[in-house]
């Protein structure tokens, strides 16, 4: 998959993405305010839309930028991996959403006619002994091959009432949505048609007989 262009990203100005991210609680002390969090927030967004699934990625998307790229995220050096998920750790993960989300409906053209597909991963190298990992419901635009939106799955659930909460969050009114056949469901088809005035197209397997004879 083509990865997004960054650099398309306003990061500067009214309605940019540092100026979403601002409105972003920030929970850490004042020892743990050595870089900004909005720039911090919007170099792992930007990194995880261009292909980044790790703390270490991340990290490494932010030391390949120049001195020039990084002042525009309000930063004067890349956050290290560990530094990342020490901040991670302690944010309000609903919080960044819901600012995510606000930005995204916005900034975004209208998605009427457009297809979206949803992919759900774990990233790499967040699973500990004590840690599932981190797991993403992705949402990309079919046409463009860029990452619109992502929410993260409760460690208590899983990615298919995810994806309901996604659809209903967003303005997908008029959209396609295509997703693998762990959604192929009717609370998740009702969710896309009834409440969301969305179409779907899912893959219906051998394991689903009802569904497939219908």
């Amino acid at each position: 998959m083509e990865k997004l262009n960054w650099t398309e990203i306003p990061l500067e100005g009214d309605n940019s993405l540092i100026d979403a991210f601002r409105k972003v609680k920030d929970p850490r002390s004042r020892f743990g305010k050595s870089l900004d969090l909005a720039g911090i927030l919007a170099v792992s967004f930007c990194a995880i839309a261009t292909g980044s699934n790790s703390y270490e990625a991340i990290s490494d998307w932010g030391k390949s930028l120049t001195t020039e790229q990084l002042a525009k995220f309000g930063l004067k050096r890349p956050p290290s991996a560990s530094f990342l998920q020490k901040t991670f750790r302690i944010l309000d993960n609903e919080n960044i959403e819901t600012v995510l989300i606000d930005w995204l409906i916005e900034s975004d053209e209208t998605l009427v006619g457009k297809i979206i597909a949803f992919d759900g991963k774990t990233n790499r190298g967040s699973r500990t002994a004590t840690n599932k990992g981190i797991h993403l419901v992705t949402a990309i635009l079919h046409d463009k091959k860029e990452i619109i939106y992502q929410k993260r799955v409760s460690s208590k659930s899983n990615e298919i009432p995810a994806l309901r909460d996604m659809v209903k969050e967003m303005n997908l009114n008029g959209a396609t949505i295509t997703a693998d056949a762990a959604h192929t469901n009717a609370e998740t088809v009702r969710t896309i048609v009834e409440d969301c005035k969305s179409n779907f197209a899912f893959i219906v397997k051998d394991n689903q007989p009802t569904i497939k004879k219908n």
